[in-house]
């Protein structure tokens, strides 16, 4: 049976090597589909022969970040594979700083939390860390591709697109859209969650005609805290608020949102103030325009 790429639960975690240079964790009910492709051994995860490069990162002109787009099981699972290759000092004290080995690592492990908070994010599957010196290695995270599901960007624009000829849809689809925004946001805030990276592109919302499942990419800088306050969520809200473009979320739409999330004028102080504070941490220069091909 094929995992759900969804998962909003606590993750059993099976160690296949815990000793350096190399350490390998893995999701437990991926296990199987790994074993099958014999990519329990050593290295194997970063030398994958299948896969399909999506996105690259240089840093000052060395290329040290690629996602890839792997399959496992006989194609039966779609995943994808971040890789990091780490060869400076400031980049290993950062990871360390922040209660990580790697850049995968924390991802990893903020992967499990939200899970174990019951915040649907796209299922971990498999983690590898390779040490070749003091502050030089390679390592990657392998998570489930979420089937089904599109970013909350590419939903919008595409509605956007056809308004003229179902202009009614678009209304109701933004409707629900603002349901399903307060319901995840309701729910990051009673689970102590901050997550600074609350993209519209990293919200992959499920495509259905009555209510939309949501799920999260990318929550690799996201973290419990024993005490959510206020300076906790500009950052979060803001970003959500830069993400989406002026001309299709509409600044009505924005405060239905926010009237969702805080419904009462008294909640974190005064509701005025905490928006105006909202748009003034995204800044005008900052919204997406969507004739932009990033969009």
């Amino acid at each position: 049976m094929i995992p759900n790429p969804v998962i909003a639960e606590p993750i059993e975690v099976e160690v296949i090597l815990a000793d350096w240079p190399v350490r390998l964790l893995v999701n437990r009910k991926y296990l199987p589909f790994l074993k099958e492709n014999g990519l329990l051994q050593g290295d194997a995860l970063l030398n994958l022969s299948n896969h399909s490069p999506v996105k690259k990162h240089y840093d000052r002109g060395v290329c040290d970040r690629t996602v890839d787009r792997v399959l496992l099981g006989n194609h039966k699972i779609k995943a994808y594979r971040k890789i990091c290759r780490s060869s400076s000092l400031s980049r290993t004290i950062k990871c360390w700083l922040e209660g990580a080995r790697t850049v995968p690592g924390r991802n990893w492990t903020a992967n499990l939390n939200l899970a174990a908070a019951g915040i649907p994010v796209a299922a971990p599957i498999a983690l590898i860390e390779k040490r070749s010196g003091p502050f030089a290695g390679e390592s990657a995270l392998l998570t489930a591709e979420l089937s089904g599901y599109v970013p909350l960007s590419n939903l919008l624009y595409e509605a956007y697109l056809q308004r003229r000829l179902h202009p009614q849809a678009f209304t109701s689809l933004k409707r629900r859209v603002i349901d399903t925004l307060a319901r995840l946001l309701g729910q990051l805030i009673e689970a102590q969650v901050v997550n600074p990276t609350l993209s519209s592109k990293h919200i992959f919302l499920s495509r259905d005609d009555n209510s939309f499942d949501f799920a999260l990419i990318d929550v690799g800088r996201a973290r419990l805290v024993s005490r959510l306050r206020t300076r906790h969520l500009v950052k979060p809200l803001s970003v959500l608020h830069r993400s989406l473009s002026l001309e299709i979320f509409s600044s009505t739409d924005r405060l239905r949102l926010f009237k969702r999330v805080f419904p009462s004028p008294n909640h974190y102080h005064n509701q005025k103030r905490f928006i105006k504070r909202i748009v003034r941490k995204a800044g005008q220069r900052g919204f997406r325009d969507i004739n932009s091909p990033h969009y």
